[in-house]
């Protein structure tokens, strides 16, 4: 669902998925018998033209036939965002603002986290190209219940992250165009043995005739 307003570009979206998986056979484990709902709804308003202001919330459901407390437990994750954007005429438009998300899983409480980041965000859109980058930055906190009982070590370590993401959709040739997604993280935690770096990058090559 879209609605576009009056005055400067003001919108506002909504999109939900609502999922069913199950099995045509009774299965051992509830991995793919369950109910997954999520939604989002985006807003832009005020400002001017090439200075609006962004804000979103969403949310994700999951749940299980049969939960258990070790792999298919049941969780909920709430997100909210908000940006000031530039958008100058010429395609470019550049985003700075907060973000926030919070999960909640009742039986498996060491999986819980609240996590807050600030995220800087570049686009650029061509004729025939689309070029995105986003820089964000902040703090996971893990809920510190042990994970095996009373004084062991939680099942997860608080971290600082910084995380880059690279999308493109670049033609190269009259019927050639190359779609590329790099994701780089880096988390620093709280104990240092679960420190870890990741990097993800896929590219393909399209030929259109």
């Amino acid at each position: 669902m879209h609605w576009v307003g009056d005055g400067p570009r003001p919108a506002l979206t909504l999109e939900t998925l609502v999922t069913r998986r199950v099995t045509f056979e009774a299965a051992s484990t509830s991995r793919d018998n369950y109910w997954n709902a999520e939604g989002n709804l985006d807003a832009r308003f005020g400002g001017t033209a090439a200075w609006p202001w962004t804000a979103g919330l969403g949310g994700e459901l999951f749940r299980y036939d049969r939960e258990d407390s070790t792999l298919f437990f049941n969780y909920g994750i709430a997100r909210a965002r908000a940006a000031l954007r530039w958008e100058p005429d010429g395609g470019w438009s550049l985003g700075l603002g907060p973000r926030g998300e919070i999960l909640g899983a009742a039986l498996d409480p060491g999986e819980s986290y609240r996590e807050i980041a600030g995220v800087l965000e570049a686009e650029r859109l061509g004729s025939s190209s689309w070029w995105s980058a986003g820089l964000s930055s902040g703090w996971r906190d893990y809920d510190p219940t042990p994970a095996a009982g009373p004084h062991t070590p939680p099942l997860h370590s608080s971290f600082a992250f910084d995380e880059l993401e690279l999308t493109a959709d670049q033609p190269l040739a009259p019927h050639l165009k190359l779609r590329l997604l790099a994701l780089l993280r880096w988390e620093m935690h709280v104990d240092r043995a679960q420190n870890a770096g990741s990097v993800y990058l896929s590219s393909e090559l399209r030929w259109l005739p």
